[in-house]
């Protein structure tokens, strides 16, 4: 998943690439009606007040599925919404360190073609510049030679800025998109939530977080025409993966506390913000979260009845510290200032506390003396 931005401290090993498991290319046809064309309409019912809503998820075989959707959600969504510039065989790489020659998707390239996607649609870039775009990533002539007849930069500009029908048009997109959008992720929940737990992880977050990126930018794209949506572009795409096993344990491989994982997840709603922060390397080799929960950290305790005194060094067996509280109380009732004092005695070299009264003569070097308050 390229197209995330990784943290600069990014935990080791890092995010397993995600595997390319199509069986076949997409068709290129509407990406609403794809499963009827593939004999695969039931994926399309959804009744969710039905025990057997979407009746094609439970029932085709795990790695089927995840082929089907991936050839559908990504492929077909891509195609669907960034048209000419988005080509398949630039999501394509072969992994061949493992000597299987393995297909894994590639999205490096995935953000770069969003963006000039929003500013076509925007209307903010010359079509010259999109030729020469188009000429590098798309194989239709027929395409390029549409835009190069435009001619005059700025006729794309005017058209799209100015005409009324085309901003009607620019309606029946952005709605046609969202409904993609709401399609994709009423699939993706179902398959996560109801049916689906086995599904591959990095092709569930994949998929999710390519449909956020565009949910994204058609929102960026469209919000200036200011014609009134019939449909919006779904949000909250971590809700996906949010309760997942499978992602709460990478986080506490990294060194999360139960607490702190259950703050961001309930925070944050971007899936590209969870995974910045899920691969950020937080481990600690000398603290532990073992006995953490999701309401508090229990690794730096400052209650001394529940705290475990801990020694610096394996081998030492030295007496714990311990204070005289009844003369620091006797010094703030008369409204005294108490300070600690730390003394090595001879000859074993052990530490011992002193509560002393302050007075102008005191030393209060911060090396030796702290102040006590209550």
């Amino acid at each position: 998943m390229e197209h995330l931005h990784p943290p600069r401290n990014v935990a080791t090993p890092g995010p397993d690439p995600v595997p390319c498991v199509c069986t076949e290319d997409y068709d290129g046809g509407p990406f609403l009606t794809y499963p009827t064309r593939q004999g695969k309409s039931s994926v399309l019912d959804d009744a969710p007040s039905a025990s057997e809503g979407r009746p094609l998820l439970p029932t085709t075989p795990t790695a089927e599925l995840e082929a089907f959707l991936q050839t559908w959600l990504f492929f077909g969504l891509l195609k669907e919404i960034l048209g000419g510039l988005s080509i398949a065989s630039q999501f394509i790489s072969v992994d061949l360190s493992s000597g299987s020659s393995q297909r894994r998707l590639n999205t490096t390239s995935l953000n770069s073609m969003v963006q000039d996607w929003v500013e076509c649609v925007k209307g903010s870039r010359d079509s010259n510049r999109l030729v020469n775009r188009l000429k590098a990533f798309s194989d239709s002539n027929r395409l390029v030679n549409r835009l190069k007849a435009l001619g005059d930069p700025n006729r794309l500009v005017n058209r799209l800025k100015t005409s009324n029908d085309n901003n009607h048009q620019k309606q029946v997109q952005y709605d046609h998109i969202a409904e993609c959008l709401q399609l994709t992720r009423s699939v993706l929940r179902d398959t996560q939530f109801r049916y689906r737990p086995d599904f591959n992880y990095q092709i569930m977050a994949c998929l999710a977080s390519v449909a956020e990126l565009l949910s994204i930018a058609t929102k960026e794209a469209y919000q200036s025409l200011g014609f009134v949506r019939k449909k919006q572009c779904p949000s909250s795409w971590q809700l996906l993966l949010r309760a997942d096993p499978r992602s709460v344990e990478l986080m506490k491989r990294h060194g999360y506390c139960p607490s702190e994982i259950h703050r961001i997840r309930n925070t944050f709603l971007y899936l590209s913000t969870s995974h910045f922060l899920t691969w950020m390397n937080r481990a600690d080799a000398t603290a532990s979260h073992e006995h953490c929960n999701s309401r508090e950290c229990l690794l730096r305790l400052n209650n001394l009845r529940a705290y475990g005194a801990q020694h610096w060094l394996n081998d030492c067996h030295c007496p714990n510290l311990t204070v005289d509280i009844a003369k620091v109380i006797a010094i703030l009732s008369r409204g005294g200032l108490p300070l600690l004092q730390m003394i090595q005695t001879e000859p074993s070299h052990e530490l011992r506390l002193k509560v002393i009264e302050a007075s102008p003569s005191s030393s209060t070097s911060p090396y030796h003396m702290y102040g006590l308050t209550a």
